[in-house]
């Protein structure tokens, strides 16, 4: 696949890396118990508690109880979970065609003053062997006076630079847009509050950057 290079040099020096471990890992699945089990686990503990006179009392609150604690905790742990994506990473469907989003994606970051340093495509590269896939490209967006900051702060996060848009094709013809944000990406660099300023300011520029490039 024909990558082009990085229009400009963002790092020149070799030095041990600083950064932390990564964090971009899926957040924990979120479990919920279903409205019934819970008002049936209610009513037995209400239940046992006006049994209390006919001599019921250890059998509801005792046993019974444990019996729907455990039932509870089964329940919990077998209940499907909502699955998160990975923290910081943004998706966004669009009913615009492959071809139109990338346009789209041009246009809007000129508009918001950035630069397009990089650009890949799998797709393109596919179709020079003679191969058709469903188009995918990613697109590198950055701008020097960033990448000046950037190294002032983190000569390590300099590999990160530049952020990417990632265009791909679906199924059905149309295209999505998926990018990391900003401060996701440069979160495990000790770079302090010089790195973390920075990268909420780029937070917001490829934000305005997405959202008019999915704009209808």
């Amino acid at each position: 696949m024909p990558w082009v290079g990085r229009a400009g040099v963002w790092a020149g020096t070799a030095e041990q890396p600083t950064s932390k471990p990564r964090k971009r890992t899926a957040q924990s699945q979120i479990c919920y118990l279903p409205p019934a089990l819970l008002l049936a686990f209610f009513a037995l503990v209400s239940f046992a508690a006006h049994r209390e006179e006919e001599g019921m009392t250890k059998l509801f609150s005792g046993y019974g109880v444990v019996f729907a604690a455990v039932l509870l905790g089964l329940t919990v742990a077998a209940a499907p979970g909502k699955a998160k994506g990975p923290q910081g990473l943004l998706h966004y469907e669009t009913s615009h065609s492959f071809q139109t989003l990338v346009e789209k994606l041009d246009q809007a970051v000129t508009d918001n003053g950035m630069f397009v340093v990089t650009r890949a495509s799998a797709s393109k590269g596919a179709a020079g062997r003679g191969i058709t896939i469903r188009g995918d490209m990613v697109v590198g967006v950055y701008r020097n006076d960033f990448a000046v900051r950037m190294l002032e702060a983190s000569v390590p996060a300099g590999i990160e630079a530049p952020i990417r848009f990632h265009i791909y094709e679906t199924a059905d013809g149309k295209a999505n847009l998926a990018y990391w944000t900003p401060s996701s990406v440069f979160e495990p660099y000790d770079g302090g509050e010089t790195l973390e300023l920075m990268a909420q300011e780029l937070d917001s520029i490829f934000a305005l950057i997405a959202q008019q490039a999915i704009a209808p």
